[in-house]
């Protein structure tokens, strides 16, 4: 009985045991379900803050994707205005190339216009006085050659009678002679008498013989005059040679000018390339925008990247706590297979001891999962810095890429626009080879006139051979002077032999008659010799005669060349004609190009125009989107502003909560108190320790959380005011970039426009310059080609006078006559062309009033009240004004006029 009442009482005693075990099984299953609702409540926060979080990155990603909408659109429109700046500076480019050539040509036009209406005004006046002059010099000095030419035909032909006449008196004489000497037998008184006779024929011979040396000083005198013409003539012959080499002079002056073209030539070469470093300069800065915008879009990314890498994070510990909370569902099986255990164990009590070490066991088991949890917690927490570390080393790694990746994409822009440049330089190459050409061409004409001043030098050497010829002729009629007086002297010295010797003969008679016979011996050789002095002026006479002919010859040959001359002038005349017609077809298509260029011209106002309309829808978006930019700014503060209130309302919930945890951990803390009465001291001991673990595990997680919220929330807000300052900073610069191009670009277009007008009215006053000049170079050279023509003339007519004599006096009168009808023909045929050129004159004149009528800007009152207004609308005023002012003055048709005023808003004009 005592065993069964032992028995009895430690059944009682293990149920009792049992039921202390059962109920601090139930106060461990509330804790565990106090914890379940604790984890629940912190997975609810836990999904708010991530939803919360979600939505903020949601709606960053909107903001996101919207500015990467409108960076995307801002780069489009800079693409689309970069790719429009390059147009329009390359459509200014050819619009400079076009005017410059246009300028060019029209410089050329103008300066071969006046060239050729300089030329012929100067030809005909040349023309007009050379046959006014020429043709009463020709016929005053035909009149004195005619009397000149008559009175020396006169003295030569009595000279030549006398002579023929004395040389026949003295054959008599000596005829006489020798049959008086034959007859000297007779009387000496007859002999006397015959003397004295002989003596008075000497008388009267050397009184003839006086006359004629009279006769021959005149011939001399009349031979003076002609070399004094001669010398005339030679220094006519210098004056020419000073004309050539002002001529020179002139060739050397252009050539002067062709290297200032030259020069203005490289000028524009210097402008054109500055013009493709600023257009460098301009693809760098857009080059730049574009990499800035990518670092953005780039930066946009590491952000999304974040994103992702947070959500991940949240996915991870999502997967955790469904891992902890399949953890606590197998906790709460095995409970219940505590609990059935411990009412199995009411029949067995050793089973209840068991179940008690398994309990204990499991308090254990339950302790050592809790520091577990701990444990990954803390792991978790080491991950994330870790992971944060990462990230960071993978952003300074990305970052490194990118930079790496933009200098990559650097290099490449920088070689594609090398290749632009290249390409450019090409069709600048291009143009300057077209321009080069044009110089080609240039020196082309220079190299054609060098040549007509070489065929000038050519007529010049000519002119020197005939003043050489000329010279040799005047040698000739000196030397043939000399041969006159050369037998004049030999005639005086005959005569006075003759005079000697009939004195001897006298004396000899007187004093002594024997010696008759050697008297007559010594008269026998006396006139043998006559015989053979007369012998020799008779092949004097003959050697002259064919001197005579042969300078007629050669006045023939002359007389040829000036036949061939007068053709080659001829030919000069119909080349000159067929150069008039083709410069008139030169004309008619300047004309046509200057049409195409005023059309040109036309689609360039309009096209600046359109450019200007460009400009101001560009400041209008501009100002849209700085409107758009504050309306988004003022959305994203309201945002801020709602956030602010969120979290407000968040810490104050997580301070209700933490309250609410803390009175639950206090009613935690009363209700272990009150178990560890009641329960065993060792079993109380284990249990308070736990719950200490457990109350201290769930502050310090509850700090932590606590402080990873506030550490979020504030780095959440620190991103966000960073964020949207820097976004501030980048609209701003974007706003003050768009508005400096809007202004430089205006600012250079006028400052391009009052260039190109500046420079316009410098060429003007240039060009004016150079007609100047040239007007007065040609007057010079046509003066200087006047007094050549005169001294060419006078040379012809002496040349002609010169001919007639010698024909004349070798009785050739039918070849002179023959030459007056050739000259009268070629009088005629200057006349014809005289007539042609005064009509040619005529027509360029007429045609020179019609430009100049139809000519805009002839007024300079209109040019001056042009250029006041071209100041104001350059100064930014009176656009309305300009364009009435431009249709008036430019005279465009109704329909353009019309269209034109509607454009800007004006009535038409009436």
């Amino acid at each position: 009985m005592k065993k069964v009442a032992g028995v009895q009482e430690e059944l009682k005693l293990a149920q009792t045991a049992a039921q202390e075990s059962t109920g601090d099984v139930v106060s461990l299953k509330n804790i565990v379900n106090e914890l379940k609702v604790k984890l629940k409540s912190t997975e609810d926060e836990l999904s708010s803050v991530v939803k919360s979080s979600e939505e903020e990155v949601a709606e960053h990603e909107a903001e996101i994707n919207k500015y990467k909408e409108a960076w995307s659109k801002k780069v489009q429109e800079f693409k689309s205005k970069r790719e429009a700046l390059v147009v329009r500076l390359k459509e200014e480019f050819e619009a400079e190339r076009s005017s410059l050539v246009s300028n060019f040509q029209e410089e050329k036009k103008s300066l071969e216009e006046r060239f050729e209406r300089e030329r012929s005004d100067k030809e005909e006046a040349l023309t007009s006085k050379m046959s006014k002059d020429h043709e009463d010099e020709m016929a005053s000095i035909r009149e004195m050659w005619k009397g000149k030419y008559t009175e020396l035909k006169q003295k030569a032909e009595q000279r030549i009678a006398q002579l023929h006449s004395k040389l026949k008196e003295t054959t008599a004489e000596h005829e006489v002679l020798k049959e008086k000497f034959y007859k000297m037998d007779g009387s000496v008184a007859e002999d006397g008498m015959k003397l004295k006779q002989a003596f008075e024929e000497i008388a009267s011979k050397s009184s003839e013989i006086e006359i004629l040396e009279k006769k021959l000083n005149e011939s001399e005198d009349s031979f003076r005059d002609l070399s004094t013409q001669l010398d005339e003539s030679s220094s006519s012959h210098q004056k020419a040679a000073e004309t050539m080499q002002e001529l020179r002079e002139e060739l050397r002056s252009k050539e002067e000018e062709l290297e200032k073209v030259r020069v203005g030539e490289e000028e524009h070469r210097r402008n054109i390339e500055e013009t493709h470093q600023a257009l460098q300069t301009k693809l760098s800065e857009n080059t730049d925008l574009e990499n800035n915008l990518k670092a953005t879009l780039e930066q946009l990314g590491v952000n999304q990247s974040k994103a992702s890498g947070l959500l991940e994070e949240v996915t991870t510990l999502k997967q955790s706590l469904e891992a902890a909370e399949s953890a606590n569902n197998n906790l709460q099986k095995q409970n219940n297979e505590l609990i059935a255990a411990v009412t199995s164990a009411n029949d067995n009590s050793e089973a209840l001891k068991r179940d008690h070490e398994k309990s204990v066991a499991l308090s254990q088991i339950l302790g050592e999962e809790s520091q577990r949890l701990k444990t990954e917690l803390e792991e978790l927490k080491e991950m994330k810095a870790n992971d944060a570390k990462t990230a960071n080393q993978e952003m300074g790694e990305k970052i490194k890429k990118l930079n790496n990746e933009h200098q990559t994409k650097m290099n490449d822009l920088k070689k594609k626009a090398e290749q632009r440049l290249t390409q450019i330089k090409k069709t600048f190459g291009t143009q300057l080879e077209e321009k080069l050409t044009k110089i080609a061409e240039v020196n082309d004409q220079n190299l054609a006139l060098k040549e007509q001043l070489r065929s000038l030098e050519e007529l010049r050497s000519e002119e020197e051979k005939e003043k050489s010829e000329r010279m040799e002729e005047n040698k000739n009629v000196e030397e043939l002077e000399k041969k006159i007086r050369e037998l004049e002297e030999k005639l005086e010295q005959e005569v006075e032999k003759e005079k000697s010797e009939v004195v001897r003969i006298m004396e000899e008679n007187k004093e002594e008659r024997r010696k008759h016979e050697e008297h007559l011996d010594d008269v026998k050789a006396v006139l043998s010799e006559a015989r053979q002095k007369l012998e020799e002026v008779e092949e004097k006479m003959k050697e002259e005669k064919n001197n005579y002919e042969v300078a007629i010859k050669e006045e023939r040959s002359r007389r040829i060349m000036c036949e061939e001359r007068l053709a080659k002038e001829e030919m000069k005349e119909r080349n000159m004609e067929e150069k008039e017609t083709e410069w008139e077809k030169e004309r008619e298509s300047y004309s046509a190009q200057l049409e195409v260029l005023n059309s040109d011209l036309e689609k360039l106002k309009n096209e600046s125009e359109t450019q200007l309309e460009t400009q101001i829808q560009e400041k209008e978006s501009a100002t849209l989107e700085l409107e758009t930019c504050k309306k988004r700014m003022e959305k994203l503060e309201k945002s801020r502003e709602k956030l602010k209130v969120e979290l407000d309302k968040q810490i104050t919930v997580s301070n209700e909560q933490q309250q609410a945890l803390r009175d639950e951990v206090e009613t935690t803390k009363k209700q272990v108190e009150a178990l560890s009465r009641s329960a065993v001291d060792d079993s109380s001991v284990e249990l308070d320790r736990e719950l200490k673990k457990m109350q201290e595990d769930f502050e310090m997680r509850m700090r932590s959380k606590e402080e990873e919220n506030q550490e979020k929330v504030k780095r959440l807000v620190k991103e966000y005011e960073t964020e949207k300052a820097k976004m501030e900073e980048k609209f701003q610069v974007q706003i003050l970039n768009v508005t400096e191009k809007c202004e430089s670009g205006e600012k250079l277009v006028r400052e391009q426009h009052h260039v190109e007008i500046m420079q316009l009215q410098k060429d003007m006053l240039k060009l004016e310059k150079r007609l100047e000049d040239t007007v007065e170079k040609y007057e010079n050279e046509i003066h200087k080609r006047e007094y050549e023509m005169s001294e060419q003339v006078d040379k012809a007519t002496y040349r002609a006078l010169t001919a007639e004599k010698k024909l004349q006096d070798t009785g050739m009168e039918h070849t002179i006559v023959q030459l007056q009808e050739q000259v009268t023909e070629l009088s005629k045929s200057l006349a014809s062309t005289q007539q042609r050129e005064r009509e040619i004159s005529n027509y360029l004149q007429e045609a020179k009033t019609r430009m100049s009528l139809n000519s805009h800007l002839a007024d300079p009152e209109r040019v001056k009240y042009l250029r006041q207004v071209l100041y104001e609308y350059m100064m930014g005023s009176e656009g309305k004004t300009m364009a009435k002012v431009l249709v008036v003055l430019m005279q465009y048709p109704q329909d353009e006029a019309q269209r034109i005023l509607e454009r800007h808003k004006l009535p038409p004009k009436s």
